[in-house]
């Protein structure tokens, strides 16, 4: 990915079974070789481990910057006073790790808590009360945990989870135990952590179920967290003439560009013992590169992609929400641009349904670059005051639409529900 010029995250590997066994052979194999040293996460100056450095040796011991990581801190033997302690998970309100030195270095925040405690994804921290109409859809416990460890500021939030797709089965021991709230007799079948949504942590977009609401709220509460740049202003007015070279944008600024290499064909085997394939064959151009100018009159769009196109203007679109107001229109967007059928068209009744306006000039480079122009008027737009959140996508859904489409189909720009925003 960083040979095609793509941002990557770093790695650091969390252990507990085995912790020396485990940390030694990720020394020989890995960090002793010096082995894709520009991924290590580093913390303190070394690379970061997540391990119970009780009976390591002095090698391990000065290579890395360790904290132990594990569950719960209230009561825990493991957490002592936080010292080195990272929780990967905490009831409400949760504990606070600690550096060496004593001073405040990370909390946590879950999603869900466990069904043994009856603390799901609808659970009140505040009150500590599972409700008995849940609603896992909105994630009320992940928003209050996040407000906590916002009021906690620490220098990292460890966030639990992601996409743990797995049931482990459990049978009852001991008729004192509970689960989800209710005592079972002795040899029980009962499942943790994914079996039901209430108890799973998962957050990972997914079709059904909670789809990508998850996936919005952890953005949300990362960008508060660690902050975001400020957008760039637009260059001042300038009129594109349509008929002629492409040379025109050049100085016309931002430019909004989308990761590239992204859209491969996928025929993969589904998890699990089912013989089906997951298959995908609805990518068509890879989006690179949209602009857009403007003048008294007319909006001004153009696009760019990697590659040359495939099926010329066919199975490309640009979503258009012209009011900052996603109350109204399909997930907010009032106009749709078919350019295979070179029409603007506007959304019927906040459906999926789009009604035809008027026919559109599209000028396309025959290569991989291409631009047109929709007045104000059509748009109904005023010209003295604009936010315009606008959405690119190049994929074979037949109209098929569904925000989820954004992830799982074809190239959108920006990715999932992101929209650019044209603002003067």
């Amino acid at each position: 990915m960083r040979l095609k010029s793509m941002r990557t995250p770093k790695f650091c590997f969390i252990t507990w079974s085995s912790s020396e066994q485990t940390v030694r052979k990720l020394y020989e194999n890995l960090y002793s070789q010096n082995l894709y040293r520009d991924l290590w996460f580093f913390w303190n100056d070394k690379p970061l481990i997540l391990a119970n450095p009780d009976g390591f040796p002095s090698d391990l011991l000065n290579f890395f910057t360790i904290r132990e990581s594990w569950a719960w801190t209230k009561g825990q033997a493991w957490f002592g006073d936080g010292r080195n302690k990272w929780p990967w998970i905490d009831n409400y309100p949760q504990g606070r790790g600690l550096n060496e030195s004593g001073q405040l270095e990370q909390t946590c925040v879950t999603v869900a808590g466990h069904p043994v405690m009856n603390i799901g994804r609808s659970f009140d921290g505040p009150t500590q009360h599972e409700p008995d109409q849940i609603n896992p859809m909105i994630g009320t416990y992940f928003s209050q945990q996040w407000e906590q460890a916002l009021k906690i500021d620490p220098s990292f939030i460890f966030v639990t989870g992601w996409n743990e797709w797995i049931a482990q089965r459990f049978v009852q021991t001991s008729s004192t135990n509970s689960f989800i709230g209710k005592q079972w007799p002795i040899g029980t079948t009962f499942f943790v952590d994914e079996f039901i949504q209430e108890y799973s942590r998962d957050i990972e977009p997914m079709f059904g179920g909670h789809g990508d609401n998850y996936y919005y709220q952890l953005i949300n509460y990362i960008r508060r967290f660690k902050g975001m740049t400020k957008p760039d202003l637009p260059s001042g007015p300038q009129t594109i003439r349509i008929n002629e070279d492409f040379t025109q944008w050049n100085n016309i600024t931002p430019y909004y560009l989308d990761d590239i290499f992204d859209i491969p064909y996928r025929n993969h085997p589904r998890y699990g013992d089912h013989g089906e394939q997951l298959i995908d064959y609805s990518q068509r151009n890879d989006l690179e590169r949209m602009q857009i100018a403007r003048d008294t009159t007319n909006f001004y769009f153009y696009l760019r992609c990697y590659g040359p196109w495939i099926d010329e203007n066919r199975f490309n679109w640009l979503f258009l929400n012209v009011d900052n107001n996603y109350s109204t229109g399909w997930i907010g967007f009032d106009y749709l641009v078919d350019l295979g059928e070179n029409q603007l068209k506007k959304n019927m009744n906040n459906t999926s349904n789009w009604q035809y306006e008027e026919t559109i000039q599209i000028v396309n480079s025959g290569y991989n670059e291409l631009h047109f122009s929709l007045s104000y008027q059509s748009l109904k737009i005023n010209n003295t005051k604009i936010n315009l959140q606008f959405k690119w996508l190049s994929a074979d859904v037949l109209y098929t639409f569904d925000p989820l489409n954004f992830i799982d189909k074809g190239d959108s720009a920006p990715n999932g529900r992101f929209t650019y925003t044209y603002m003067i």
